[in-house]
């Protein structure tokens, strides 16, 4: 056990280093940083479990917080999330994750955020015309296991803005890495929205840069020896360059049953945001619903549907 947790050791504190580090003028104030939707937790199940899934492994839905968290895929996972947001503000988004080669996985994303506003003249008058922009982002990963414990992944994400005429497009990186010292606890790593600032109406937006680090736990609550865990505690610490201290989260998965999961967790970045969550499975499909509270917006409503299909012969991470 010394390797996984000197690993560990590290890890966590190379994320202190790094905040350290970015106190000295790299910090931005809250909404500084462009691209916001980039921040946004995507699917049902990452809603429901505080937004920080960073240490999770083997589902599409941590794709989006770490690249190299479906190099452990136990099967071909293809999904589907809409998001209805804030102030008619929305997400859509789906994703594939596929496993060809075994301890080689392939992920492929698209997400869009649009909203709309009222279109006004330089007096502010109501020109009773909808105004509709829309961040768009497409991105491809590939990860790898390494010595049946150590997973890297990266993928690279193309950026569009639209509103009427106009349009501007950048590319961002994402790395990450994973170190599985069972199947029930992983700790991940993550550095994300790496790039040149996006140029949009002759205005330079800096990408918003976060670097996670976080945990997955798996726990049974029975005392049945052949028994599966049924139980998943979560946590994530992280650092978004546009906030002047670290953020983080926590959250719990419980398996009631084959067929329903219930969850709960906690966001914190500027403020404290509850949130919760089920998920409905039945064979190939599974159908998950979250939500986020917010106190001065209301709450966020998210639904996910997965279809998984032609189980992969993973890796033995032992129990």
């Amino acid at each position: 056990m010394k390797k996984p947790l000197r690993s560990a050791a590290l890890l966590l504190l190379g994320l202190a280093a790094g905040s350290g580090a970015v106190n000295a003028g790299y910090l931005l104030t809250p909404g500084e940083a462009g691209s916001q939707f980039l921040t946004m937790p995507i699917s049902a199940r990452s809603v429901a479990l505080g937004s920080g899934l960073s240490g999770v492994a083997g589902d599409i839905h941590a794709f989006e917080y770490n690249p190299a968290a479906t190099a452990t895929l136990e099967d071909n996972q293809l999904t589907f999330t809409r998001s209805v947001l804030f102030q008619g503000s929305d997400l859509t988004s789906f994703a594939i994750g596929l496993q060809p080669i075994k301890s080689v996985s392939f992920a492929l994303q698209y997400r869009r955020f649009g909203s709309s506003d009222k279109e006004r003249d330089m007096s502010g008058y109501d020109l009773e015309r909808e105004v509709d922009i829309s961040d768009n982002g497409l991105s491809f990963g590939m990860s790898r296991m390494f010595m049946k414990r150590f997973s890297v992944g990266y993928n690279a994400e193309y950026l569009r803005r639209n509103l009427h005429e106009h349009s501007a497009n950048t590319v961002n990186h994402n790395v990450g890495v994973q170190w599985h010292f069972n199947k029930r606890h992983v700790l991940g790593f993550s550095a994300q929205n790496i790039g040149r600032s996006i140029q949009f109406l002759e205005q330079h937006e800096p990408m918003p840069i976060v670097f996670r680090v976080g945990g997955s736990h798996k726990f049974k609550m029975m005392s049945n020896a052949e028994s599966e865990p049924n139980l998943m505690g979560v946590w994530e610490l992280n650092q978004f360059r546009d906030s002047q201290h670290p953020g983080g989260s926590a959250g719990a998965e419980w398996q009631m049953v084959d067929f329903f999961i219930l969850r709960a967790g906690l966001q914190y970045r500027e403020d404290a945001r509850p949130t919760a969550g089920i998920g409905l499975r039945w064979q190939y499909f599974q159908l998950d619903y979250g939500i986020l509270s917010r106190s001065e917006a209301g709450i966020a409503h998210t639904v996910s549907v997965m279809v998984r299909w032609d189980s992969i012969d993973g890796m033995d991470l032992g129990d």
